[in-house]
């Protein structure tokens, strides 16, 4: 698969996004959704080309109401709350070793009061191993749950943690993850992004540690490091975050992209390693058009670092995954962050106060 660059919140195919779906120099599978229709009930994945961050749906199985697939590894990570360094999260490798297999949940429990103005919401708070979200791919609890670390603004977290094998969709591609899969109503139901959605406003924060070591090594076609993407229900690729050095010892920055298209940082885009970093991204979906704006802990306002940028539609509907999606050449790298509560919202005051607790607005 040719490595394009990857856009934001959507697939692409060099690395460089956030919260989007990318394809990398090759087509590294992504089984997690049904083929190119809606799941039922009962959650029968088929195959097809589904493609998320450069991959295809090759996997064929089931998926129950609210059970993980075959194979998933035990362990709640009982040490994933401990802080160290007097209230400092533990990026340690804590998460016990499991068995090789299929290790998916769906139907899972939604948050059923949103504030006004906010379509769908997470709390990981409540919610301490799915925040809410429709699904989780992992390979066992421990690594994507809460672990009583907080957001700079007092909101449960969600410890993420992916080693070397990491591949709970049963893909044996290389690929290695742990991701939340889908924003949902209230009522349960997932929710698709395409152009009737209008005009959607998205918040949620990141903190990566001193030692996180992403990568999305250029030239490179199995190195990428993204947190969130937004990943076509049919095949192509669309819009992600990606969090990584785009060469060997180089700086932690994050980039995105959408439909093929690289979207750099106004700002260049360095990863503030120790802080939490809010991001709040709008999407015209009708027009196709984005914009994304950052607050770094300790700052009072926002910069908008990608402005209404216009870009390739895509070719269809699209859902929200959350986590980490890495490729395979990590040298047997551990990877760990936190990320805080998501929102979907009709304005970005209505996110930002749900999420952050703040009204500053753009």
């Amino acid at each position: 698969m040719q490595r394009a660059v990857l856009p934001l919140f959507g697939c692409g195919a060099m690395v460089v996004a956030v919260l989007g779906c990318g394809s990398s120099g090759g087509s590294p599978a992504h089984k997690g959704r049904p083929d190119a229709s809606p799941h039922g009930d009962a959650g029968s994945r088929g195959t097809g080309s589904d493609a998320a961050k450069g991959g295809k749906d090759s996997g064929s199985g089931s998926k129950s109401d609210s059970g993980s697939g075959t194979g998933s590894g035990s362990g709640s990570g009982s040490d994933a709350g401990s802080h160290v360094d007097g209230g400092a999260p533990n990026a340690s490798k804590i998460c016990p070793p499991v068995s090789p297999g299929d290790s998916e949940q769906y139907h899972l429990p939604a948050v059923t009061t949103l504030p006004t103005g906010v379509t769908s919401i997470t709390d990981w708070g409540h919610f301490p191993e799915s925040g809410g979200f429709n699904g989780k791919q992992a390979m066992d609890a421990c690594r994507l749950q809460a672990d009583g670390f907080l957001t700079s603004h007092g909101k449960a977290a969600a410890r993420v943690e992916v080693q070397p094998g990491d591949d709970p969709l049963a893909l044996g591609e290389g690929t290695e993850r742990a991701e939340m899969y889908a924003l949902q109503t209230p009522a349960g139901t997932e929710i698709d992004e395409s152009s009737s959605s209008g005009v959607q406003y998205f918040a949620t924060s990141y903190y990566f540690p001193t030692t996180w070591a992403g990568t999305g090594l250029e030239g490179d076609s199995n190195s990428w490091s993204i947190v969130a993407q937004f990943h076509p229900t049919g095949s192509g690729t669309w819009g992600f975050l990606y969090a990584g050095a785009k060469t060997t010892g180089g700086a932690q920055l994050y980039s995105a992209g959408f439909g093929g298209t690289s979207l750099p940082f106004s700002d260049g885009g360095a990863i503030a390693l120790g802080r939490w970093t809010d991001f709040v991204l709008e999407i015209d979906w009708g027009a196709s058009v984005v914009s994304l704006w950052r607050r770094d802990e300790g700052q009072s306002s926002f910069t908008e670092v990608i402005t209404s940028q216009t870009v390739p539609a895509p070719t269809s509907s699209c859902y929200f995954k959350q986590g980490l999606y890495r490729g395979g050449d990590v040298s047997g790298r551990t990877d760990v962050y936190w990320f805080g509560p998501t929102g979907r919202g009709s304005s970005f005051g209505a996110v930002e106060q749900a999420i952050f607790g703040t009204n500053v607005g753009p």
